[in-house]
């Protein structure tokens, strides 16, 4: 059978809200994932600089526990203090 022309308009009426209406959602998603993401990049700024903090507290606590100890583990701190001396004399060297 053939609609005459009301019918059509009324669905392509019908068919342009319901694509404005999807349309609407789907912005409102983008914005929620957009709002997200920036949520979840700042935390992962975050996770990194703990991260670093708690890397370069362990090698102080590393160090200090080969340090304070005798017997075999001196050679493991003698050995750290070397390298450890041999990266400062490499930012002097980088500073002058």
């Amino acid at each position: 059978m053939k609609k005459n022309s009301v019918e059509l308009a009324q669905e392509v009426s019908g068919k342009v809200a319901e694509l404005a209406t999807r349309y609407k959602s789907l912005k409102q998603k983008v914005a929620d994932l957009e709002a997200e993401n920036q949520r979840l990049q700042e935390e992962n700024r975050q996770v990194a600089t703990d991260y670093s903090d708690l890397k370069a507290r362990f090698e102080i606590y590393r160090l200090s526990m080969a340090v304070s100890t005798r017997g075999k583990d001196n050679t493991d701190a003698k050995r750290r203090i070397d390298q450890l001396v041999r990266e400062i004399d490499k930012c002097l060297a980088l500073l002058n």
